[in-house]
């Protein structure tokens, strides 16, 4: 065959197809993937082959320590108990019961001057099923209430605050915490709830405290609208409502742990209603709120001052602001100084605020059109000022600004037009932290301390996975573009659920993890008792624990112009450099397999044995990636931590039976050992289970057993493994009628149990492929006795 076909010549860029057998065509077309001119890239990772077969790739770089991953969950639950161990170890206040009328600055005092106190600060990135929160929070219960059983009112205080990303969450961590006798509370915003009931906020004037708030006071709600005291008589004047407001009631000076949004970590956090803060934990990424919101900034605002023309100038040319004031020999010095300046005049000229301000004068004074605001180029000044401290080398332009000729406004008629407009964005600071502050942060899926390491200095990382009793089912061919799955064409929504319905009968009890926008254009769970949520809006629920099943639609990718200018932002004045490509690059990623690869069992038990083993390849894909490794950081919180966080709602360690993990992306997941590949087109129903089968049997005329099909180097890629054979062959109902073959059976010396089945359309084939094949095979009946 291979001699009688012609792959020189192409027909209108194909290639001719004879009108000859199936078996001639399937033949060619193979051969002429073989030799085609892409092959060379796809066996190096340039190419993707599509949804048939994955491509050979590498097992991925290791990212986590210097542990074993997928430890057991004995083992896994010891490793974190000494991880807390230690921590706690080190804070004095926490371990001092028995000692009577101290602080814990009393403790420091009387330590050992050994030279200064380091406070310990820790990056436990555990996994989900161990219970991280409810064990940090039974441990602090514990100790205050052993403290409090010992020395009575006179115990160690020790205030601390556990940041949770929502205060929904909040609410729920102060529930546990209260459950194990622990006294805390739980802070919420003065306008907290007013878009769904403003009638029901804590503050009684909550759209004053927003008007006051968008301006941007000096001082702060709390120092101007709640109480202010009169700097002429001395008199403290309070709000009508202080008495019995909500928000100033919430605050409980005999509390030992306060619960906060991560919103509250950038606030300044008052003594007087959190006492004077000795421990901070921080539960889950709080990446969201490691920068401000972009501002946008007209520049026509800044240019009443020479520091403002110069910043506007320099941007409108591409020229960095910092650049134009060392040139025009203004230094740091000078630039606080007109910092000063601008805030004394900023103060003078805004309106009065204190406590029963008539509502409407403060809504107008305060107008977001009309009425008065701070100074932009205060901030800007700051962050030019900031940046300028920095001294980094070369030309690159300036981090927290950026600008844009023609950004898309409307005039007063509501028309629709363009206007220079600059965009700042810059980190936003831990306003509570100290330096003396000990500080723990838990993150399932925290990748390293980099991005920790802006906001807490001299934090350290300790890893902890723990394996999960789930089969993971993985399908090639498909990345889980967003644009397909948020698109107005609903066939990769409809596909997923025609997934989710079909193992719905073995698991029904499944939770369906997409993007945002897939759920908002409708994506159903395939019954009453499955759940689907989306990217982003699971972190540290407990709901979908028990759940049968996860099935994952897709996967976030932001662009990498977003990344970048995250980047840009959370580094605005850090010296190190960023390599802003303005594009993702590639990089050859592998799967986790597991289970049933032998060359992988090969390997494990050679190193076990203290023996030099080449690492086998595992299957892989070419992924897109950053080459900033700061902002590639980045871009795996966002897409690959966001599917580790859903895949772990149901806390696999802990459960009796294997559950089901199905992947609808090919995107490999570090963490995540792989059972099984499947091409896309087939899991979803596109291609008809059983099309590999039918071209390995027209290629060998017989179809054999498993464990023999996966060593016939005639339909090698077909299959990545044994158990992608077997399931395959499960989705086939009736394989003899696929194939228009026969069923024969045959046993080897030694086999026990059922006999092994190879179809054929005559017993002749079956017989001399086995003779070849394997020489000691007998045929024999259905129910293994020997023929007649």
């Amino acid at each position: 065959m291979r001699e009688q076909l012609d792959l020189t010549g192409t027909h209108k860029g194909k290639w001719q197809l004879t009108d000859s057998s199936q078996l001639e065509q399937v033949l060619r077309k193979k051969i002429a993937y073989a030799l085609g001119k892409h092959e060379d890239k796809i066996r190096n990772g340039g190419q993707k082959r599509g949804s048939r077969a994955p491509v050979p790739g590498v097992f991925p770089d290791r990212w986590w320590a210097d542990l074993p991953n997928q430890l057991p969950l004995k083992l896994a639950e010891d490793l974190l108990g000494d991880a807390w161990d230690e921590f706690f170890a080190e804070i004095p206040a926490f371990n001092s019961i028995g000692v009577n009328n101290m602080t814990a600055q009393d403790l420091l005092a009387c330590a050992p001057a050994a030279g200064p106190w380091l406070p310990p600060r820790l990056l436990l990135a555990a996994s989900p099923s161990l219970g991280k929160t409810y064990g940090t929070l039974e441990r602090l219960a514990n100790r205050f209430k052993r403290a409090r059983e010992i020395d009575g009112d006179n115990y160690v205080r020790m205030n601390v605050v556990y940041a949770c990303p929502t205060v929904e969450l909040a609410k729920q961590n102060a529930q546990t915490y209260r459950s194990f006798g622990g006294c805390c509370t739980v802070s919420l915003g003065r306008d907290y709830n007013f878009d769904k009931d403003p009638e029901n906020t804590p503050c009684k004037i909550p759209s004053v405290v927003r008007a006051v708030q968008r301006a941007g006071i000096a001082g702060g709600i709390q120092t101007s609208l709640c109480r202010r005291r009169d700097p002429e008589t001395g008199v403290t004047h309070f709000c009508e409502h202080f008495n019995d407001c909500a928000y100033q009631q919430q605050f409980d000076p005999t509390a030992d742990v306060h619960f906060v949004a991560h919103s509250h970590l950038t606030h300044v956090m008052s003594e007087a209603h959190y006492g004077r803060i000795e421990l901070l934990i921080i539960d889950e990424s709080f990446l969201n709120h490691q920068t401000t919101k972009k501002k946008l900034i007209p520049p026509h605002t800044l240019v009443h001052d020479p520091y403002g023309q110069i910043v506007v100038e320099s941007m409108s040319k591409g020229i960095n602001p910092w650049h134009a004031f060392r040139d025009a020999g203004i230094t740091v010095a000078m630039i606080e100084a007109r910092i000063a300046t601008l805030v004394a005049l900023d103060e003078r000229a805004q309106p009065p605020v204190y406590p029963n301000i008539n509502a409407k004068h403060v809504l107008k004074a305060f107008d977001p059109d009309k009425g008065w605001k701070s100074d932009p180029l205060i901030t800007v000044l700051r962050r030019v000022r900031d940046e300028y401290m920095a001294a980094r080398e070369g030309d690159e332009p300036i981090r927290s600004l950026a600008y844009n000729p023609e950004h898309p406004v409307a005039d007063r008629a509501g028309t629709a037009t363009v206007a220079p407009m600059l965009y700042l964005q810059y980190r936003s600071s831990f306003k509570m932290l100290r330096k003396d502050m000990p500080v723990l942060v838990l993150d399932a899926t925290g990748h390293s301390a980099t991005l920790a390491e802006l906001h807490i200095p001299d934090i350290k990382f300790r890893r902890i996975e723990v394996e999960r009793k789930a089969t993971v089912l993985q399908a090639t061919g498909f990345t889980g573009s967003m644009t397909k799955m948020q698109g107005d064409d609903p066939l990769y929504r409809n596909e997923a659920m025609h997934v989710a319905a079909r193992f719905a009968d073995t698991h029904p009890k499944m939770l369906i993890g997409t993007t945002k926008g897939a759920v908002e254009k409708g994506i159903t769970p395939p019954n009453a008792s499955s759940a689907v949520a989306h990217f982003g809006g699971i972190r540290g629920l407990n709901k979908y624990e028990g759940f049968d099943a996860v099935l994952i639609a897709g996967r976030m990718m932001p662009r990498s112009q977003d990344l970048e200018n995250t980047a840009r932002a959370l580094l605005y004045d850090d010296p190190r450099p960023l390599n802003l490509t303005g594009g993702y690059g590639m990089r050859r990623s592998g799967y986790f397999m597991q289970c049933s690869i032998e060359d992988w069992e090969s390997y494990r038990q050679a190193v076990q044995k203290g023996r030099k083993a080449k690492e086998p390849e595992s299957w892989g894909v070419m992924v897109k990636c950053h080459d900033d490794p700061f902002i590639e950081a980045i871009r795996f919180q966002i897409t690959e931590a966001e599917i580790i966080q859903m895949i772990d709602r149901p806390r696999w360690a802990r459960r009796e039976k294997d559950g089901l993990i199905i992947l609808l992306t090919e995107i490999p997941i570090d963490g995540v050992p792989v059972d099984l590949l499947v091409p896309y087109n087939e899991l979803v129903g596109r291609d008809r289970p059983g099309t590999r089968l039918q071209m390995a049997y027209e290629a060998l005329s017989v179809l054999p057993p498993p464990d023999m099909l996966i060593r016939m180097a005639e339909v090698e890629g077909l299959w990545p493994s044994v158990e992608a054979i077997k399931f395959e062959m499960q989705a086939v109902k009736d394989i003899a009628t696929l194939l228009h073959a026969q069923r024969w059976y045959f046993r080897k010396p030694g086999q026990r149990g059922k006999a092994s089945c190879i179809y054929a359309l005559e017993r002749a084939w079956a017989a001399s492929f086995l003779a070849n094949h394997c020489p000691e095979a007998v045929l024999v009946e259905k129910d293994g006795s020997p023929e007649p």
